[in-house]
Formats: structure tokens, C-alpha cells, sequence
């Protein structure tokens, strides 16, 4: 199959290197060694990347192992990874939507508890866990009431169930 360039339209040649993939909203990302077309007369490279989604649930895999905090790029690629707007993903980190657009953009850093907060969603949701299971989880009623919980627990056909009294 011939490939033309989408800017001049002349016939691009296969070539292999490496490849800054700032595509995926990551400044830090290179694809070494894959498979490239390049058109010799304007100069312009595309990159063919096999199993393209697979390539971005590995980055968000990555992302979730970093050892420090995550920066505001990081966050954002996370959040549209989970195809999230900003709006749904504030309101299940339980942080203004302002306040997710200042970590996006590295005008606040956030804190350790926040980033913690922000893996765990993710890493559970990348898990296939239902979102409105997360949701129930994390949403909070009554956040003064300090008080502990008395549960009712009952073994049914080999089964325990429970409910809060």
C-alpha cells in the first residue's frame, strides 16, 4: 500500500527510529525504533504505531508506578485516558473543577493525598471496575458525622451478608 503525504502529497518512503510522541500528551514520551513514513521532498514523518490503545493503557500503567508525584500533563493524560471531562473527574477526585484545571496546567502542585487519590481512581477504573461502584465508594454524605458505623451481619447459604443499622 502507498501512502502519500498529507501535506505535499508525494509518495513517502518506510523507514525505522525513534519518534517524540508528543501526540499523546506527553512531552517525555519517545517510541524507539518503530516503523516510520517519511516523504523525501517536504520532509514530514508519521509514525505507524501498532495497537495504538494498548500503547496508551501502558502509558497510563507507567504513569501509575511513578515514584513521584504526578506533574499537571500527567494528570490531564490520565483523566482523558478514562475519556473523563474535567467536570466528571473533579467531582470524583472531590476537588473543585477549578482547582483540577491548576494541577493540569502546573499553576498548583498537588498534594500526596490528591495524587494518591487520583491512582487509585485510575487504577481502578483502568481495572474495569464500574464507575458508579467507584463513585458510591468514595462519595461521603454526611462528612461531620464521625460516628462508627453498627452493621448487622447474617451467614446465608454459605454467603455472609451485611447491612449498615
Amino acid at each position: 500500500m502507498r501512502h502519500l503525504c498529507s501535506i505535499c502529497e508525494t509518495p513517502m518512503e518506510r523507514a525505522r527510529g525513534d519518534y517524540p510522541f508528543p501526540e499523546s500528551g506527553l512531552s517525555g514520551v519517545v517510541l524507539r525504533d518503530i516503523q516510520l513514513l517519511k516523504c523525501p521532498k517536504c520532509g514530514a514523518i508519521d509514525p505507524i504505531i501498532p495497537r495504538f490503545k494498548h500503547l496508551f493503557y501502558f502509558l497510563a500503567r507507567i504513569l501509575l508506578k511513578k515514584e513521584s508525584i504526578l506533574c499537571g500533563e500527567e494528570i490531564h493524560f490520565l483523566r482523558l485516558h478514562l475519556g473523563m471531562n474535567a467536570k466528571e473527574f473533579a467531582d470524583l477526585v472531590g476537588v473543585d473543577k477549578s482547582t483540577l484545571s491548576r494541577w493540569e496546567h502546573d499553576r498548583q502542585r498537588i498534594s500526596p493525598t490528591n495524587d494518591r487519590l487520583i491512582r487509585l481512581i485510575v487504577y481502578s477504573l483502568m481495572k474495569q471496575q464500574p464507575l458508579n461502584e467507584l463513585k458510591r465508594l468514595i462519595h461521603i454524605e454526611h462528612p461531620d458525622d464521625h460516628t462508627c458505623a453498627k452493621f448487622i451481619v447474617e451467614e446465608r447459604d454459605g454467603e455472609y451478608h451485611a447491612e449498615i443499622a
